[in-house]
C-alpha cells in the first residue's frame, strides 16, 4: 500500500514537472518538436535516476535546455530559469495564495539564489547526459499519428466509396476523420505527460491515441485492412520470390499493420483515462518546492481595495 501510494506521488510529480515544463516552453516559444523531446528526455532519466539523486524541477530545466539545444534552438541558461520560475508560480503557487506575479524580466541583475538554482541545473545537465549515454535522439509518435490517420480514413472513405453512399455520408466521415486528427494529435501531446513516454515504442503510443481520439468521435475502425507499403502476394507458379522484408498484401487488424499489439494500444487509452481522471497535485510537494529558489516570482499579497 505504501509503495502504491509512492509510485502515484511520484506519477504526479512527473505531471506537475512536465507541466511547468510546457508552460515555460511557451514561455521562451520554443518549438512543438523540443518541447516534446524535452518531456520524454526527462522521463528516460528519471527511468534510470531517481528524485533522491536529483531535484526534480532542476532536472525538468536542465531536460529542456538539452531538448532546445539538440533541435538547433538553444535558449541562454538564466531565461530558461526565468521562465521556469514564473511558470511554477502560474500553476501552483499564485493561484493557491491570491498572490500577484512579477512581469517577467529578461534583462535584471540575477540574485544570488538564481545563481545557485543555475549551478544546480548545469550539475542536472550533466546527470542527464550520462543518464543518457550522451544521446538525445528522441522519437516522438506525432508523425506516426498522422501517417496512420490519413491511411485508416483513406481505407475508410475508400469502403464508403465502393459500396456506392451518398456524398453526404462521406463528406461526414470525413469531418469526423479531421476532427479524430485533432483529438489524437492533442492525445500524443498529453501522453508525454506520463512516465510510459519514454517505456512505450512511439507506434504503440501513436496506435493507443488513435484508438481514444475514434473512440470519442464515434469511429469504428476496419477490422481488416492491407499495410500501406505492402506489396501483391506472387502467383503460386511463379519462380520468383518475394524479397526479405516484403510485406505481402494479406488483410490484418488495423493496429496490426502498424506492427502494434492490440493489448499496447488499449494500455495506452486507459493510461490517458486515468491522466485526465487524476486529481491535481498534492499541496504537500508543492510546499516542499516552495523556497526562496523560486517563491522570487511572487509578489506580496495584494492589499484590498
Amino acid at each position: 500500500m505504501e509503495r502504491q501510494a509512492r509510485s502515484d506521488e511520484d506519477r504526479q510529480v512527473r505531471v506537475f514537472c512536465c507541466e511547468v515544463m510546457r508552460h515555460a516552453g511557451a514561455m521562451l516559444r520554443a518549438p512543438h518538436r523540443a518541447l516534446c523531446a524535452a518531456l520524454v528526455l526527462f522521463h528516460s532519466v528519471l527511468c534510470v535516476r531517481t528524485r533522491d539523486e536529483v531535484s526534480a524541477l532542476a532536472l525538468a530545466a536542465a531536460c529542456m535546455l538539452l531538448a532546445l539545444k539538440s533541435t538547433n534552438a538553444p535558449r541562454e541558461l538564466r531565461n530558461v530559469v526565468i521562465c521556469m520560475q514564473h511558470a511554477f508560480a502560474v500553476l501552483h503557487l499564485a493561484p493557491a495564495a491570491g498572490q500577484r506575479l512579477k512581469l517577467l524580466d529578461f534583462y535584471g541583475v540575477m540574485s544570488e539564489d538564481d545563481q545557485v538554482w543555475e549551478a544546480e541545473i548545469i550539475d542536472a545537465e550533466m546527470l542527464a547526459l550520462c543518464a543518457l549515454g550522451f544521446d538525445t535522439r528522441i522519437k516522438l509518435p506525432h508523425q506516426h499519428v498522422l501517417l496512420y490517420c490519413v491511411h485508416l480514413r483513406d481505407r475508410v472513405i475508400d469502403s464508403l466509396r465502393r459500396v456506392g453512399s451518398p456524398k453526404d455520408a462521406i463528406e461526414g466521415a470525413e469531418r469526423l476523420w479531421a476532427r479524430a486528427l485533432r483529438l489524437a494529435f492533442s492525445a500524443a501531446n498529453d501522453v508525454l505527460l506520463t512516465p510510459e513516454s519514454a517505456l512505450l515504442r512511439p507506434e504503440a503510443l501513436a496506435a493507443g491515441c488513435i484508438l481514444r481520439a475514434t473512440r470519442e468521435c464515434g469511429i469504428r475502425l476496419p477490422q481488416r485492412c492491407v499495410h500501406p507499403h505492402a506489396t501483391a502476394a506472387p502467383a503460386r507458379n511463379a519462380d520468383s520470390t518475394p524479397s526479405a522484408g516484403a510485406r505481402i498484401r494479406s488483410p490484418q487488424a488495423w493496429h496490426d499493420i502498424f506492427d502494434v499489439a492490440r493489448a499496447d494500444a488499449e494500455r495506452v487509452d486507459a493510461i490517458l483515462t486515468a491522466l485526465y481522471a487524476s486529481p491535481a497535485l498534492p499541496g504537500a510537494y508543492v510546499e516542499r518546492c516552495t523556497s526562496s529558489l523560486l517563491a522570487r516570482s511572487i509578489t506580496s499579497p495584494t492589499p484590498p481595495p
